[in-house]
């Protein structure tokens, strides 16, 4: 299987929408409340995709392909509360080619392209083990800053890499 990693536009913004709401109905059955899951149409996720591609210009959205098909993606860039750290804002990949490494492929590339930056940050259910256990083995660690969003209706937990220590960077 080959993945080729790209930057993605607007023209894969229905297929970026549908691979979310197949995670949200699929992988996150177990994660999310069932009310949150089922209010999440089709629609809903477009406009949200859409949205992304206009709301913060300075994130790159890069794509996992297999033969042509984009099994996943992954959005990141700076910080909008401080510019010395890295953020990423999402990685999916289709419950259709889940467990093949696409997420790992795509938070390297992501993590590659923020090494720069002195620290990366992101937001994951705390329920959400496949992610967290994802995460820890690229070196991110629970920073014991928690928030649970209305919109999603359970606990987040924020973790962090420290890139001055993990992957070389002398960020000072």
């Amino acid at each position: 299987m080959a993945v080729t990693i790209k930057e993605i536009g607007n023209d894969q913004v229905e297929r970026m929408a549908q691979i979310f709401l197949d995670c949200l109905q699929i992988q996150y059955k177990d994660i999310l409340p069932s009310e949150i899951r089922e209010a999440f149409t089709f629609n809903r996720s477009l406009e949200l995709w859409q949205k992304s591609f206009t709301s913060d210009p300075t994130s790159k959205i890069i794509g996992a392909f297999v033969d042509g098909e984009l099994a996943g993606f992954t959005k990141f860039g700076p910080s909008s509360s401080d510019s010395k750290v890295g953020y990423l804002a999402s990685l999916y990949v289709s419950p259709d080619f889940g467990r093949r490494g696409i997420g790992r492929t795509l938070l390297e590339y992501a993590l590659t392209q923020l090494q720069s930056y002195k620290r990366v940050q992101l937001w994951v259910f705390a329920n959400n083990r496949p992610a967290i256990s994802l995460y820890e083995a690229l070196g991110f660690l629970a920073t014991g800053i928690q928030k649970t969003e209305k919109e999603w209706g359970t606990l987040q937990i924020l973790m962090e890499l420290d890139n001055s220590q993990s992957r070389g960077t002398n960020n000072s």
